[in-house]
């Protein structure tokens, strides 16, 4: 619980909670007097009131940038020599998924099963996995979905000097094919008009997709 609670650092103490179940207000007691660490308290409670009555995918955003997660993670991977575009791409791959789900209950029972059918998954099977989860491995057909832009690479990254790192991962994702690749996208979705992704524009050097 404290561990959980000081991500990002909040310097709560194991001795500020006693059991399982606690109080916000019996910890603000403990640090009564201590107004850095009451204030951290304070609003780590208003933010856990307030993802409460969310849907997932806003809870989610509000985790990573509101109450500071986002920022402990980079610093997190800055200090442990981790590539951090590659971390924070799981997050917006999670980001992206939660937004299919009402409540944060639906979003859990939905990670529980997938994990439960992949830790099942034999030879005979579709392997659904993310381009990270795929480094280092071959499969005789490959099946890119969902290549638009916006997607591959993502929205966030199309502006950013992350873009490169998405570029590579795509590479790392096409190359993981040994006899048959498929590459699908979206020209229209929900009444909206999607482009391919640029990768595979920049790929066939502007020839028509089709």
């Amino acid at each position: 619980m404290i561990y959980i609670m000081n991500k990002p650092i909040r310097y709560i103490k194991r001795e500020a909670i006693v059991g399982v179940k606690f109080s916000f207000d019996d910890i603000c007691k403990f640090y009564m007097g201590n107004n850095y660490i009451l204030k951290n308290v304070i609003k780590l409670k208003k933010d856990i009131d307030a993802i409460k009555n969310m849907p997932p995918a806003l809870a989610i955003k509000h985790i990573r940038n509101q109450i500071g997660y986002e920022d402990y993670i980079a610093k997190y991977c800055l200090n442990s020599n981790i590539n951090y575009e590659e971390v924070k791409s799981y997050l917006d791959e999670f980001e992206d998924v939660s937004v299919y789900f009402k409540t944060t209950e639906e979003l859990l029972m939905y990670v529980k099963n997938y994990k439960a059918l992949d830790d099942n998954c034999d030879t005979d099977c579709v392997k659904l996995m993310t381009f990270h989860s795929s480094k280092g491995l071959e499969f005789k057909t490959v099946i890119i979905i969902d290549a638009n832009d916006g997607l591959i690479p993502h929205k966030k990254s199309i502006k950013s000097k992350d873009i490169e790192a998405e570029r590579r991962l795509f590479y790392v994702a096409i190359t993981r094919a040994k006899e048959n690749l498929h590459i699908l996208f979206t020209k229209n979705r929900n009444g909206k008009q999607y482009l391919p992704s640029r990768f595979l524009v920049e790929g066939i050097k502007g020839e028509v997709l089709k």
